[in-house]
């Protein structure tokens, strides 16, 4: 049995750090829009006592984290801000970002992520 694509069910908002500046919810338009299933499950990760979420995306999705080469003088912030669904008010830092199935005809793009509270209540 081939693996298969995972649905891309979601809108998802993609902010630079020299968009969205540190303000949260950003006032400018998204940098980038895409679909993305937002899962855990086996995917789910902890390191150090973190869990993160992780979003999978089309591949190629242009998605980046902090060791992606952006580097804002005198702004530590220097991840990609996402906000999924796209207009819930759920906001997630991107923390990395791999290939999976690359090559294949499954390719698609994981991004691990870190919620950013406060969260809309009830969540969304």
């Amino acid at each position: 049995m081939a693996f298969t694509l995972p649905t891309f069910n979601l809108a998802v908002n993609i902010w630079r750090a020299s968009t969205y500046a540190g303000i949260i919810p950003p006032v400018a338009v998204p940098d980038v829009t895409s679909l993305g299933n937002l899962a855990t499950g086996p995917r789910q990760i902890g390191n150090a006592g973190w869990t993160v979420s992780t979003l999978l995306l089309p591949p190629l999705t242009d998605v980046r984290y902090s060791e992606s080469g952006l580097n804002l003088p005198g702004n530590i912030i220097d991840f990609d801000l996402l906000e999924c669904p796209a207009g819930s008010g759920r906001f997630y830092q991107v923390d990395w970002v791999e290939d999976l199935g690359k090559g294949f005809a499954n390719e698609h793009r994981l991004a691990a992520l870190f919620q950013i509270p406060p969260w809309p209540q009830p969540i969304p």
